[in-house]
């Protein structure tokens, strides 16, 4: 019927190929794409729900045309909006991923077969196992970015192995205390708040006085001083050793502000006071 679309057999060299194609329109655009089915009526019943879906606005644009770069574009941007300050790292994932698929390759054509493919040869150029999951989470990431843009209908799944290179070599408390009295003094309380908690160095070094919750023993990170993006709180109150170490720091911060030392931050109670 007119209007409804059909489903065809493209020929190849004079020959017609085994799998179906849909050709349909919608708002005066024509829109043709393999099915990769051999049955003419799995491909009919697709080709209804392309139909129906596009009417219904859940599907926008040719997803048989979105390309791994088209991925990275929409990652990007949703990174960019969002804030989110791993952005760097990510594009350092994606240059992996287009090195091996290509730019220019269809999002489609992106198999949990290949991927795998992509996981051993990053293995045998020496890549971490963390390192190619982190590039496999990306890449499935970048496609749930693409559904909710509605440039793909669905988001594959690729699995992941699980990891066997677990981080070994961390110090003892004795040979911490050790390296600790060959630091120079003003860097010694950094190390052990960092230690302690298990921050990174810009959450620890961001952190004000008044994120610290003297009554109810807590120190609270906004979500735009996480690398994930996620408030966080730290309950100092269970870990005598750090509250001691704040309180130690609060006595000696800077007397200038001493009334009001809520502003004066932690940034400057890990570092020398400038005064009594």
């Amino acid at each position: 019927m007119r209007g409804q679309g059909r489903v065809y057999r493209p020929r190849v060299r004079g020959r017609q190929i085994a799998t179906w194609w849909l050709d349909y329109s919608i708002a005066g655009g024509r829109h043709r794409e393999p099915e990769h089915t051999k049955s003419k009526s799995e491909a009919i019943d697709v080709l209804r729900q392309r139909i129906g879906d596009r009417k219904s606005g859940k599907v926008v644009g040719r997803p048989d045309r979105v390309t791994l770069a088209d991925l990275r574009t929409g990652l990007e941007r949703h990174y960019q909006r969002e804030g989110n300050r791993s952005l760097r790292r990510a594009q350092q994932a994606f240059n992996h991923l287009e090195c091996f698929f290509g730019g220019k390759a269809r999002a489609m054509k992106i198999s949990k077969p290949s991927v795998a493919e992509y996981f051993e040869h990053r293995l045998l150029e020496g890549a971490a196992r963390g390192t190619v999951c982190y590039e496999i989470r990306i890449l499935g990431a970048a496609f749930g970015v693409a559904v909710d843009n509605e440039l793909l209908a669905v988001r594959p799944v690729f699995k992941l192995p699980a990891l066997r290179n677990a981080r070994s070599g961390f110090f003892e408390d004795g040979d911490f205390v050790a390296m600790v009295l060959e630091l120079p003094v003003y860097i010694r309380p950094v190390v052990r708040f960092l230690r302690l908690t298990g921050w990174r160095k810009s959450e620890a070094l961001g952190l004000t006085w008044d994120q610290v919750d003297w009554e109810g023993h807590l120190m609270r990170l906004h979500a735009t001083q996480t690398k994930g993006g996620d408030a966080r709180v730290f309950p100092f109150g269970d870990a005598p050793e750090l509250k001691e170490l704040l309180e130690e720091r609060w006595a000696q911060r800077d007397g200038r502000h001493a009334r009001r030392g809520v502003r004066s931050g932690i940034r400057r109670c890990l570092t020398p006071a400038s005064g009594p």
